[in-house]
């Protein structure tokens, strides 16, 4: 729905969460590329056991715009 009214494909978009098991998983459910913010600050204890790979993995919010940058020289 928030694509739709965006106007946007699930190509243009980076969903970028800090837990797996909804964030993460969400995203890659809806064929969204993913962020996990892994750092041990933002970690859930609900992620336990959780059972799904982001496209990509970061420490904090400080390293996203590498991250960005990196991604859009691919393009």
């Amino acid at each position: 729905f928030a694509l739709r009214k965006c106007g946007l494909s699930e190509s243009e978009v980076l969903f970028v969460g800090n837990q797996l098991n909804t964030d993460v998983c969400g995203g890659v459910s809806c064929g969204i590329r993913t962020v996990w913010i892994s750092g041990e600050a933002h970690r859930s204890p609900d992620d336990i056991g959780a059972d799904v790979k982001p496209d990509f993995v970061i420490k904090s919010m400080l390293e996203l715009p590498d991250l960005m940058r990196h991604l859009s020289q691919l393009t």
